[in-house]
């Protein structure tokens, strides 16, 4: 099996986590055997970078379709990848393409988004088959999109990695110690989170807050925290972006994981999943990517992500929750991962998808 591998975002030495679930896969695959070439994009901070490396990646993309054989070309996100596909397809209206949509590909959040959607509509139609991350995208790719069910299958991003997130033999201190990683967006919580760590800590809860991530509002986050005086309190604490290492060991030392995600094009949220595998217990949004694996009061606890005052009540009863309980509770968050979306089971299913779409004729 021979595969091009095509995305307008991959992690380079400049931008280590963009797209970087997208270099995963490809290293995944590899590992089966699979051939894999790769047209990929790397992070650009001008416009001027990003109008030549988007030039680039159309033209290598229209070449390489047209005179290399592959079995089928595979695209992470429809709305950067369509143009140039149209444009093969109507050269070569034979060729197979998979889609892997992701986020707002397929659930706009802002007007630059919705430029791209009428593209998206077309190459979606077009496409030999379509990969959502979760059950929640299937569905709006089936109602919105009106994308027959046989023409989709699931996979959750690459999965997560057990070998990296699990759960260590070390105990988590002795404070009850709740977080928030995310890129620091618009919609993304991390101004709930704020609003409630400072409820709480008003309140003189002994609660420890941990907060993770950077990105286009974190301007704004700061102002917040200055505003509450979180910095200067020794029970709140802000980190830039961390390796995946260091992720894990911030994640062994949580009791709780806020995911209050506002976005409607959050199609997954591996950071949750990332989270539960190394045991802490999700408060997360009971809409959206989330609400694909959270299952309220088993392996987590479900609430409105605009609403502060229900985080706050969720955080406080997993506080007085006892201990036995809670620690089922982790169990089972841990079983969730293992079961469905371990990254070993999630390459299997993903390998079997794409050899059964080799031999289909």
């Amino acid at each position: 099996m021979k595969i091009l591998m095509i995305s307008n975002m991959y992690p380079s030495s400049r931008a280590p986590h963009y797209g970087v679930f997208v270099r995963n896969m490809i290293e995944s695959l590899e590992k089966t055997g699979i051939k894999i070439d790769k047209i990929v994009c790397y992070k650009q901070f001008t416009k001027i970078e990003k109008v030549a490396s988007y030039l680039m990646f159309y033209l290598r993309v229209i070449f390489r379709g047209l005179f290399k054989k592959y079995d089928f070309i595979y695209a992470h996100y429809a709305s950067h990848t369509a143009l140039p596909l149209l444009i093969l397809l109507k050269i070569k209206p034979k060729l197979k393409i998979i889609i892997n949509v992701h986020g707002n590909d397929v659930v706009p959040e802002e007007d630059k988004d919705k430029k791209f959607i009428p593209l998206v509509k077309k190459i979606l139609k077009k496409s030999y088959y379509i990969v959502a991350p979760s059950y929640y995208f299937k569905h709006i790719l089936m109602n919105e999109y009106e994308i027959d069910e046989k023409y989709i299958f699931v996979s959750p991003s690459g999965g997560v990695n057990l070998n990296v997130f699990y759960k260590k033999n070390n105990n988590r201190g002795d404070i009850f110690t709740v977080g928030f990683v995310s890129r620091i967006e618009k919609n993304k919580g991390w101004d709930v989170f704020l609003e409630a760590a400072n409820k709480l800590l008003s309140e003189n809860w002994d609660i420890r807050f941990v907060m993770v991530g950077q990105g286009s509002e974190e301007e704004e986050m700061k102002e917040l925290m200055k505003r509450y005086n979180l910095e200067e309190t020794n029970r709140f604490e802000w980190k830039p972006f961390l390796s995946q290492t260091e992720l894990a060991d911030i994640y062994n030392n949580l009791d709780v994981f806020c995911f209050p995600t506002r976005r409607q094009s959050e199609s997954l949220g591996l950071v949750g999943l990332e989270a539960m595998s190394c045991g802490a217990i999700i408060i997360g949004s009971n809409k959206y990517g989330p609400s694909s694996y959270i299952n309220d009061g088993v392996n987590g606890l479900s609430f409105d992500p605009i609403n502060v005052d229900e985080l706050k009540e969720k955080i406080v009863s997993l506080y007085n929750m006892p201990l036995e309980k809670r620690r089922k509770m982790s169990y089972e968050a841990m079983k969730t991962v293992k079961s469905t979306y371990d990254s070993k089971i999630v390459e299997k299913k993903l390998e079997k998808f794409l050899k059964y779409c080799t031999n289909r004729k």
